[in-house]
């Protein structure tokens, strides 16, 4: 895939609904995953949803929602031409 990490948690949050520090091993390390959460909650992509203990759930926001769907497009352009 030819998107950065930040974007594959990007997309990963809009097919799942909410990740947690549990999704972070399928993407990068740990300082990455939290590297990743920062940029995206920066930008205003990202909030938490709820918690649970020390457990942050993260979901896109609707910005992050329009971003990520047009990353699926992007991707159809990529590997179909």
């Amino acid at each position: 895939m030819w998107m950065s990490p930040r974007l594959r948690l990007l997309l990963w949050m809009y097919k799942k609904g909410e990740v947690t520090r549990k999704d972070q091993p399928y993407f990068m390390s740990s300082i990455g995953y939290y590297l990743a959460i920062s940029y995206l909650k920066k930008r205003g992509l990202i909030e938490v949803n709820r918690k649970k203990g020390n457990t942050k759930y993260w979901k896109l926001t609707e910005k992050g929602r329009r971003l990520a769907k047009l990353l699926i497009e992007l991707e159809k352009v990529v590997e179909n031409g």
